[in-house]
């Protein structure tokens, strides 16, 4: 069998079982209340909910969401923004619904988006850095409410913040009120 890990036929029904089980519990919390809610969630399409739901179980075991500012996580957004030359970093969290930011320079008292306005999401996608050279001219963006309105942004890079699995929980990102292109040793840094 090509299956990794299972020895024998009767293992592969007990692990979707398992998983099954495990997914029906994840749905119950990310629903929070009787009625469970099942969501797709950041990474795309039904193939992708078991890992979704493994990638959303990982975010809150570290027991991070809805915490006060820690000096640690404002230093890297501050060392982000001036090694950059960005008016605006942040260190993103994206949860089922929301990407909520742990450290933010540059936006104000902001503390969270919805998901459906977030950046962050879809540099989740992807394996590396994430760059929008010209949110203008990227349709994914060109209506989003912080480029259409305050604070007017124009540049977008995230570095993914992963789990030792492999799981992207959220983003170290800079953003910028022109359009630009990180140079390589800026890319480098970034995901550094």
């Amino acid at each position: 069998s090509n299956l990794k890990g299972v020895s024998h036929p009767g293992d592969l029904e007990i692990r979707e079982t398992a998983i099954m089980r495990d997914l029906r519990i994840q749905c119950d919390l990310i629903g929070g209340g009787s009625e469970p809610m099942i969501t797709v969630g950041v990474l795309g399409d039904g193939s992708s909910l078991i890992r979704e739901t493994r990638r959303l179980s990982a975010l809150r075991r570290y027991g991070i969401l809805d915490t006060p500012k820690e000096q640690e996580f404002d230093w890297f957004t501050r060392m982000a923004a001036e090694m950059l030359g960005m008016p605006i970093a942040l260190v993103s969290l994206v949860d089922a619904d929301r990407q909520w930011f742990k450290s933010v320079v540059g936006l104000g008292d902001l503390r969270e988006t919805p998901l459906d306005v977030s950046f962050c999401k879809h540099a989740l996608l992807q394996n590396g850095l994430f760059e929008v050279p010209d949110t203008l001219e990227d349709e994914r963006f060109r209506d989003h409410p912080f480029v259409t309105g305050e604070p007017y942004c124009r540049f977008y890079s995230g570095a993914l913040l992963e789990t030792p699995e492999g799981l992207p929980i959220g983003t170290l990102c800079v953003m910028d009120l022109v359009p630009r292109k990180l140079a390589p040793a800026q890319a480098e840094a970034l995901v550094a």
